[in-house]
Formats: C-alpha cells, sequence, structure tokens
C-alpha cells in the first residue's frame, strides 16, 4: 500500500492551492495528479462529487472540500497545528479563511476573467494542459474554451458588473497595500509560520492573482512583499530566509498584529451587508414550513436559494444568495459563541475594534451540515 496521499486539483485552481499549501507545509507526503487523471473518475464515484480538489489517503479513505481535508488531517498530522489554540488568534483565523474562501472571489474571478487579451492565452492553454495533456497547446486550448468560457459565466452570479468593478478593483489595491504592509515586517499573518488564515488566502491570491498574467503583474508591481508570502506559502520549508532571526511559530500572548487590524476591518467594512443578508436569507428558509434538522438547504430540484440586492461599498449588487458562504461563517461564529468569560471578552473587544462585533452578537440559530456536498440543517 503506498504511503503518499493524493491530491487531485490543478495549477488554476483556487481551491487546489489552499490544500496543496497544506499538504506541503505540513508535511504530508503526496502527489499530486490532475482530474484528467483515470483514477480520478474512480474517486469522484466515491465522493459523489465531481469537484477539485479531492484527496485520496493511502487507506482509500476520499475526502472532497478543502476545509474538510484540513480537519481529516490535522490529528493525523499534528505538528504545526492550522488552528491557533488561542481564543483572538483562533478567531482571526477562522475569519481569515471566510475572507479567503468566501470573499476573495469577486477580484479572483474579476482579473482572472475580465482582461482577456493578457489572460485567455495563458488561461486556455492551462486548462488544456491539464484536461487534455497529450494534444498540442494551442489545441489542446482550444477544446478547453467550453470550460472557460462556463467559468467565466459565474461573474452575474458574484455580482461582478460593469458598476461594480470599479469597487471591486478600489477594494484589491487596497488590500495589497495593507498586506505589503504586514508582510514587511511578518513572514505569515500570525507570526512567523503559517496557520489556517493564510491557509484561507492563498487560494485566490495564488491560483488566480498571481499566476494569472494581468494580476500577476499587479501584485508584483504594487505589492512585492505580498508575491515573496506567495511563494513562501508555496514552498516546504519555513521559506523565510530574509527573516533569519525568527523563530517559527505564531505570536505569543495571544497577539494579534497590528499591521493586520487594517486588513480585518477591509474586509469587515466591505462584505458586512452581504454576510448580514446572508444570515437573514438562511433563517428565513430555515423558517419556512417543513423545515428541521435533516432538511436540506436548497429546494428539491433547485441549485440555488435565489439572488439578493447587497450593498457593496456604495453601489447596489444583484447576486446569488451564497450558502455555502453561510456554511463557512458558522465556524467563527459558533467558536464565538462558544467561548466564555475572559476568553470571549478579549474576542469581542477585538472584533469591536475592527467592526465586527454586531455580526457576532447576533449569532446564528441554524446550523449547516455537509454531506457528499449536500448542506443540510443540523
Amino acid at each position: 500500500m503506498s504511503t503518499s496521499y493524493v491530491l487531485y486539483g490543478a495549477e488554476p485552481s483556487y481551491y487546489t492551492a489552499k490544500a496543496r499549501s497544506y499538504l506541503r507545509k505540513k508535511g504530508v507526503p503526496f502527489v499530486e495528479r490532475s482530474s484528467g487523471h483515470p483514477r480520478y473518475r474512480e474517486v469522484v464515484k466515491i465522493s459523489g462529487q465531481g469537484k477539485i480538489p479531492i484527496l485520496e489517503a493511502p487507506d482509500g479513505t476520499v475526502v472532497q472540500d478543502t476545509t474538510d481535508i484540513i480537519d481529516y488531517l490535522e490529528p493525523l498530522f499534528p505538528e504545526k497545528p492550522a488552528y491557533p489554540s488561542s481564543p483572538k488568534q483562533r478567531l482571526v483565523a477562522l475569519l481569515f479563511e471566510v475572507f479567503g474562501d468566501e470573499c476573495m472571489l469577486k477580484p479572483a474571478m474579476h482579473y482572472r476573467w475580465n482582461f482577456p487579451d493578457d489572460n485567455f492565452p495563458f488561461i486556455f492553454r492551462e486548462f488544456g494542459r491539464i484536461f487534455l495533456p497529450q494534444l498540442p497547446m494551442d489545441e489542446a486550448g482550444e477544446m478547453a474554451r467550453p470550460v472557460a468560457d462556463k467559468m467565466s459565466g459565474y461573474l452575474p452570479v458574484l455580482g461582478i458588473n460593469d458598476e461594480t468593478i470599479p469597487e471591486i478593483e478600489a477594494s484589491y489595491e487596497m488590500l495589497l497595500d495593507l498586506l505589503n504592509e504586514h508582510f514587511r515586517f511578518h513572514p505569515y499573518l500570525l507570526g512567523g509560520r503559517p496557520c489556517l488564515a493564510d491557509y484561507g488566502m492563498i487560494g485566490p491570491m495564488y491560483a488566480h492573482l498571481a499566476r494569472d498574467v494581468y494580476p500577476s503583474i499587479l501584485m508584483k508591481k504594487r505589492a512585492p512583499f505580498v508575491y515573496r508570502w506567495v511563494e513562501r506559502m508555496n514552498a516546504s520549508d519555513d521559506g523565510f530566509a530574509e527573516f533569519w532571526d525568527l523563530e517559527p511559530e505564531l505570536l505569543g500572548d495571544d497577539v494579534i498584529p497590528e499591521t493586520l487590524l487594517p486588513v480585518i476591518e477591509l474586509f469587515i467594512g466591505d462584505y458586512l451587508p452581504e454576510l448580514e443578508m446572508l444570515i437573514e436569507a438562511i433563517n428565513a428558509r430555515a423558517s419556512e414550513e417543513s423545515m428541521g434538522p435533516g432538511s436540506p438547504v436548497l429546494p428539491e430540484g433547485k441549485n440555488g436559494l435565489g439572488r439578493h440586492v447587497v450593498p457593496y461599498r456604495g453601489v447596489q449588487v444583484h447576486q446569488a444568495i451564497r450558502h455555502f458562504s453561510y456554511y463557512m461563517l458558522q465556524r467563527p461564529m459558533f467558536y464565538y459563541q462558544d467561548l466564555s468569560g475572559e476568553a470571549q471578552a478579549d474576542v469581542a473587544a477585538l472584533l469591536e475594534g475592527v467592526g465586527a462585533r454586531g455580526l457576532f452578537d447576533r449569532g446564528l440559530v441554524h446550523k449547516m451540515v455537509r454531506d457528499k456536498g449536500t448542506e443540510y440543517f443540523g
């Protein structure tokens, strides 16, 4: 029996980048295969989901979804834990996973699909290389075009249009500036080693924004320290030769770096209305007649809960109600609810300082659980 795990993924894949970085940084023995590999069809049957990334363990266990992959591997590889043990750092790490997995979709998808002259020759060849590696690159790229067209079709679902694009770009450029200042002084988001916060953010920052032609140039020019962090997150070692006097550990005493607070404030300021309206939409669905534990979140025969109008940086955005965002948001919110005493008071003060206290104080009523890619009320 092989002792290596197998990661089925792709270099241009948003969420594969998160899983790959985690596997490397944790020292998990693995090989990566594209979804064009014959075995991929078999693991899809086991997982019940035709998505990447998928992890296949040496014992045949198959896990899909990056958060589930991390949670499956953490007890098996406890060194350098992904989850900080102290309350403020753990809450921040969980928040950054939400930011990376869900909130970064707007800039990632915009900068990939709305710059065709710069990006498309590269993207089409990349997709072709994944799915049809034996064909000449130009021919494979043309055959991959339908996949690319399908992916670019998600832009309206995310509320990316002529009205919102200037705000998406302004927000992303500010993010680059703030992160660039942070990474001048810290190799990772919470100190001297990566944690869930870094794994959450590396997905979009590597796969879309540091590899695709146009955003890669933007990042290198505007935020070279951010690009250096991207390189660091893809290295199997600590990756900070320039921080030679730093211990490879999170900051002590549950400290959140001062340079990270403006980054959190930016995300909260941009996405708080969306997150609050998402909670309202899920609560409304859960309150429908006949809904109870074990009820599917999505109505039968539907692939979504419709759309809502969300304020975003002064414009009104028509976008899909992404119920999976609720699934991710409940992780930091339930963690906060379960805290007590001094620990919760410390976290509450942090949340107050970044403008998120109101969101967390409202709490969540309905827990969401998943089974083979389907979400249910718990």
